[in-house]
């Protein structure tokens, strides 16, 4: 017997696919389009964005499509439903699996998810969920609008720099700009930098250090480079932001912090040399403040106060 709801999803869907919402600044964006790359390709699905995010007045600026990335926005009818009234989760949920993340570890079952039709909201901030397609990922993620000029003269210069050279990122202003952020996010001490830069002069000798920083002039103040070279990466404005991750990915070492910018700056990089990364995010606790899957196993984390 054809239920109602299978009617109308064979009248209203069509072909099969993976539903990501998409929300957040550039590196959220990736990880919710890495996950959704990873099922649609293990599902024989195609992949779709949920987009209704980028509508809102503090929305940050949408930029997977500064990259040959194969998704796009999805223009099902149902899903403006299923966010935009109460009842919407009750009906949709027996058309299609709703899935919602509940804290910010790895969940396996919505890896191993074998339906080829779903519809996922959350960060999914863990390569756990796609380091099989690396590879993928790193075609996908190749920029298919011309680079600024600035930005081409960087990346010559990294490509052609004949010291080891590394990544180095401080995120401060937004960080520090309101009340709610200053509760919310660490902001990695200068001990944290100094202690990388020291192993990596330990075991490479003198760095060609590539400094990307909201806050440059506070860098250039405060910030001892243990007599390597130092280079303030400048010229992008956050709306550009996806050409400083792309002067990242030519580095070989990298020292995030606690960022999902400078976090895709150093995973998808090809530079194969080591990464740092603070082993705390967060002042604050709590399932949406976890961690424990954030990094891959061989990146080196170091214990920040």
């Amino acid at each position: 017997m054809v239920s109602k709801y299978s009617v109308l999803y064979e009248l209203s869907w069509g072909e099969k696919m993976v539903c990501m919402e998409i929300k957040g600044g550039l590196g959220n964006q990736m990880y919710q389009y890495a996950l959704g790359r990873y099922l649609s390709l293990k599902n024989n699905s195609s992949l779709e964005y949920e987009m209704s995010y980028f509508d809102g007045k503090e929305a940050r600026v949408f930029a997977l499509d500064k990259f040959t990335t194969v998704g796009k926005p999805t223009n099902k009818w149902w899903v403006k439903l299923y966010n935009r009234l109460p009842r919407g989760r009750r009906i949709f949920g027996k058309l299609i699996p709703l899935i919602t993340e509940r804290g910010s570890w790895f969940h396996p079952e919505v890896k191993n998810m074998t339906q080829k039709d779903a519809y996922l909201s959350g960060y999914w901030s863990s390569s756990k969920y796609f380091d099989e397609i690396k590879d993928v990922l790193q075609q996908d993620f190749t920029c298919q609008v011309p680079l600024s000029e600035n930005t081409r003269t960087w990346k010559k210069q990294i490509v052609e720099d004949k010291l080891p050279t590394v990544s180095l990122h401080i995120r401060r202003g937004d960080y520090l700009q309101t009340a709610i952020n200053r509760q919310i996010y660490k902001v990695m001490p200068l001990a944290y930098y100094q202690h990388c830069l020291h192993e990596l002069t330990q075991k490479y000798g003198e760095l060609s250090v590539y400094v990307f920083s909201n806050d440059l002039e506070w860098v250039r103040e405060n910030m001892d480079f243990d007599n390597n070279r130092v280079h303030y990466v400048t010229g992008n404005d956050e709306d550009h932001g996806y050409e400083d991750m792309i002067l990242m990915w030519k580095c070989e070492h990298h020292i995030i912090a606690n960022s999902t910018f400078s976090w895709w700056g150093a995973y998808l990089s090809t530079g194969g040399g080591q990464v740092f990364a603070p082993n705390a995010w967060y002042n604050c606790i709590g399932d949406a403040y976890d961690i424990r899957d954030l990094y891959p196993d061989e990146w080196i984390k170091v214990k920040v106060d």
